[in-house]
């Protein structure tokens, strides 16, 4: 598969059984943390457990029977953290929600993101086609860049969430336009502001504020 529209157009019916009575299907938790170097860096050691906080969806397992989930991380989570999540599992689907818990670990302590990791390992792939078998899938992304897309297209697993060659229409000025060439009414406003302004149009120039008590006073600035 070539076209990752194409990819996608196979979301709506996987996600569609991710619900109690829903068929057979694998959920694949890829925090992928897609943000700049220098971000990541500063995070450093704190980022995989950063990545522990997507084992929440978890929770649902006991609810959502016909689920697998596939939880992608660089650091495996301690042994009693996935026994927590178990144990808050009514006491006879336990057995059974650990099981359908799997845990893929890249073994990459580098400031990168999973999807990144992932792909400089193709045998980790290679397990991941062996998880997934035939079963309808979708991967859960924290966000989606060019690494996530890649990612799902070698998968041939579609992914919930924007394409991003999309992102520009998330910023309010170009929600705006799209709305507006929709026809859709839009509040009042503009787009392409790019200067500041005074937080509160109804102070004189050289006015700012500082708080307070039980609110803000304003305070004459002298040159």
């Amino acid at each position: 598969m070539t076209d990752f529209a194409e990819l996608q157009s196979r979301l709506g019916p996987a996600w569609a059984m991710n619900q109690p009575g829903g068929g057979r299907h694998v959920l694949v938790a890829m925090p992928s943390f897609a943000l700049g170097e220098s971000i990541l860096s500063h995070y450093g050691r704190r980022i995989p457990p950063l990545e522990h906080r997507y084992l929440l969806p978890a929770l649902m397992l006991p609810r959502i029977t016909g689920c697998q989930m596939l939880f992608l991380c660089s650091e495996t989570p301690a042994p009693e953290v996935l026994h927590y999540y178990a144990s808050l599992a009514p006491p006879g689907q336990r057995a059974g929600v650990r099981r359908r818990l799997r845990v893929l670990t890249v073994r990459d302590d580098s400031p990168r993101p999973v999807a990144a990791k992932l792909l400089a390992r193709p045998q980790l792939l290679d397990r991941m086609r062996a998880v997934l078998a035939d079963w309808p899938a979708f991967i859960e992304p924290w966000n989606v860049t060019d690494c996530e897309v890649e990612v799902a297209m070698r998968l041939g697993v579609p992914i919930n969430g924007t394409a991003p060659d999309l992102w520009p229409l998330g910023y309010k000025g170009q929600g705006r336009r799209l709305l507006r060439s929709a026809g859709v009414p839009v509040p009042a406003g503009r787009e392409g502001v790019r200067r500041r302004v005074r937080r509160d149009r109804r102070d004189p120039p050289g006015t700012t504020r500082r708080a307070g008590g039980r609110g803000q006073a304003r305070q004459q600035r002298r040159g």
